[in-house]
């Protein structure tokens, strides 16, 4: 039974990119199994970039003022380094921005944008689809995986580009890249554009495999 130091290690491993090739396919297959994962997974993804908004000076600043008091606690090897180093993270993003969050909208229109997109997300299943291997990540079936996962994840960028890039080929399951596509550009934070012209694309295409989802999803907006 894996501890949850050991679950949040492996996560961070696995966005910081130093996750070896095997370890990464097994992890990936744990994400289109496991939804509390793919959440854990999500969440660490919103910290690092509320991390990314702070000052980077006024962050070094905090960072040194909070680590000269945790220095002779601090050298009990890497995993207790890391698990320091998440508290100071998450204690340094909740006073910089709780004071932004708490005057606007913020709480309220995420969640709105969360139920939506539990409501008209279409996940594809891993199963064989007109011969192919879902489990083949060569194959449109299992490149559309992948692009769900980075959606679940949090990563809608990267989804962006795996949709965008699956929705101009001539496959039957283009209409559903070109839908989740349009999901991802309601979530992300710089697509709003981009979200309403495809979304009044799809609507005014009659024969587009997601119209009438995409009718009520502007009836929900």
């Amino acid at each position: 039974m894996m501890t949850e130091e050991q679950r949040i290690e492996r996560i961070e491993s696995y966005l910081s990119g130093e996750m070896s090739q095997e370890d990464k396919v097994s992890f990936e297959s744990e994400l289109t199994q496991d939804q509390d994962l793919r959440e854990e997974v999500a969440l660490h993804r919103k910290a690092d970039r509320a991390i990314a908004y702070l000052n980077e000076k006024q962050l070094k600043q905090r960072l040194q003022t909070i680590t000269a008091g945790q220095k002779a606690s601090a050298s009990g090897g890497r995993m207790r380094k890391l698990v320091i180093r998440l508290s100071i993270a998450a204690s340094i993003v909740l006073l910089a921005t709780w004071s932004v969050l708490i005057t606007t909208d913020y709480f309220d229109q995420n969640a709105s944008l969360a139920d939506l997109s539990e409501e008209f997300f279409v996940p594809t299943q891993p199963e064989v689809f007109r011969g192919e291997d879902a489990q083949d990540k060569s194959s449109y079936t299992g490149q559309l995986i992948e692009a769900d996962l980075m959606y679940q994840s949090g990563d809608f960028e990267g989804a962006i580009a795996e949709y965008k890039r699956l929705s101009l080929n001539s496959n039957t399951l283009n209409d559903r890249a070109e839908w989740n596509l349009a999901m991802s550009y309601l979530l992300s934070e710089s697509h709003q554009g981009e979200f309403d012209a495809l979304l009044d694309q799809i609507t005014g295409d009659t024969t587009h495999m997601y119209h009438e989802r995409a009718l009520s999803l502007l009836e929900e907006l």
